[in-house]
């Protein structure tokens, strides 16, 4: 399991900038993808193929969810 980083966050729970942390599950989705075809109407209807594993981005700090910092933060 590898890990994605990304620059520009806020946490909220923290009240300051961080990087945002969040694990990528390629292994995991690359073991899945032989069932694409199985699952392939959750694609067309913009839902998540089960079986596939999406995270957002987190605090390395508290672990709680961050969003893109805006001009109005401190």
């Amino acid at each position: 399991m590898g890990q994605k980083v990304k620059g520009g966050m806020w946490c909220a729970a923290c009240h300051k900038p961080v990087m945002g942390v969040k694990n990528t599950h390629k292994l995991r989705n690359a073991l899945v993808a032989p069932f694409a075809p199985v699952t392939s109407v959750f694609s067309l209807s913009g839902l998540k193929p089960a079986g596939m594993k999406v995270e957002g981005y987190v605090c390395p700090s508290c672990g709680g969810p961050v969003r893109k910092r805006k001009p109005s933060d401190r």
